[in-house]
């Protein structure tokens, strides 16, 4: 059973339609960049991500502090761009995929209208899935991964594993990505349709945006507590409201099930029908296992073992 994490910590997720989502929306929309091709992406991409993005610049701002150092993995350069124009004493550095030079300039930074802003932001290209990052140990107070696990054609382990080693003893990881058990997702279903974020291939990009996998908190409870990490935040949460209103009809539609099941009675399983997972974790300590059950066939698990 999925156990939602609210430990040792003050805040909260915030709501979608909260004051401080809407300001930190208000401040993306005046985002600029130089380049026309990324600029072109950004536009499409804030028509639908615009919240999620605000929402994960508010959970940025409550952990980061002067004089940190933070990594953004798989990185657009959106948010460590802002984050670096309002903490100037933050060292920040962001990796993107291998092969993706989209706004990229030919010096390793960001091409922008503003000097301020993504200018001030290293990139690395790294494949992050088979690639040692480019960093000592011990070196972030703060990492970032923002929707890439569900982009990752093989095992999510290895870029986990770094990003632990990267992470000071006391550091964060903050982490989202799309909720296959969404109700959303079983909406998309009933409806004939496949239940991912993001099903299909992108033409207009060097590297497509499909999704191979997409996770359930269980899983990605589980991945995150078999690699050692401390789990601080680990809950689902909705970017808009239609989301509330499905998630109700979904519900309704599966009493018949729960009473069988006895599913619905679960705070747990009724959390687990929101749209995306935010993880907020430490460090922690030994790593448990690098194959985690949900994830691996029992060939792969008895071969470890």
């Amino acid at each position: 059973m999925v156990v939602r994490h609210f430990l040792r910590h003050s805040f909260t997720l915030p709501h979608w339609n909260s004051p401080e989502v809407k300001e930190a929306a208000n401040r993306l929309q005046s985002f600029s960049t130089g380049n026309s091709r990324l600029a072109a992406f950004l536009r499409e991409y804030f028509v639908s991500s615009l919240t999620r993005i605000a929402m994960n610049l508010i959970l940025v701002r409550r952990l980061v502090r002067p004089g940190d150092c933070y990594l953004d993995v798989g990185s657009l350069g959106i948010e460590p761009a802002l984050i670096k124009s309002q903490f100037p004493s933050c060292t920040v550095k962001a990796l993107t995929y291998e092969g993706n030079r989209i706004g990229i300039g030919p010096d390793g930074f960001y091409e922008t209208n503003d000097p301020d802003e993504l200018s001030c932001v290293c990139i690395e290209q790294v494949d992050v899935e088979r690639q040692r990052f480019p960093y000592e140990d011990n070196t972030f107070d703060l990492v970032t991964c923002f929707e890439v696990l569900e982009h990752l054609k093989y095992s999510p382990v290895p870029m986990l594993k770094e990003i632990k080693r990267v992470l000071k003893p006391e550091g964060h990881l903050i982490l989202t990505t799309p909720n296959i058990n969404s109700a959303r997702s079983m909406i998309k279903m009933l409806c004939g349709r496949p239940p991912q974020e993001c099903p299909y291939f992108h033409h207009s990009l060097d590297y497509g945006i499909v999704h191979p996998k997409e996770y359930t908190l269980q899983e990605v409870q589980e991945l995150f507590s078999s690699l050692g990490f401390e789990l601080v935040v680990l809950d689902t949460v909705d970017m808009r409201r239609t989301d509330s209103i499905q998630r109700f009809i979904v519900t309704t539609l599966s009493l018949g099930i729960a009473l069988v099941r006895h599913l619905l009675s679960s705070v747990a399983y009724r959390s687990g029908l929101h749209e995306k997972i935010f993880v907020v974790a430490k460090k922690g300590g030994a790593i448990v296992s690098e194959v985690p059950t949900s994830l691996f066939a029992p060939k792969f698990i008895k071969d470890e073992a």
